[in-house]
């Protein structure tokens, strides 16, 4: 599926682009894991891979939300 890019050219409008997109995969994640049927075989496997998705999606988010304020931190002391 594409999709377009409404992203400026500098580094921060496509962070936020990109955080944006993991948040929307951690959505995703919530809503299947409250839809999982709890009686599918499956059901642990699945619950442990969206869980595992989620906390990526989430700790990639944070990680750049982090290097966001650190250049602009660094853009501050300049």
């Amino acid at each position: 599926m594409r999709t377009r890019s409404h992203a400026k050219t500098d580094p921060s409008s496509f962070a936020h682009l990109l955080i944006s997109k993991l948040s929307a995969i951690s959505g995703q994640c919530q809503l299947l894991r409250e839809d999982l049927p709890k009686e599918l075989p499956e059901y642990q496997h699945c619950l442990e891979r969206l869980l595992a998705i989620q906390d990526t999606a989430n700790a990639t988010a944070e990680e750049i939300k982090n290097m966001l304020r650190s250049v602009d931190s660094m853009g501050r002391a300049c």
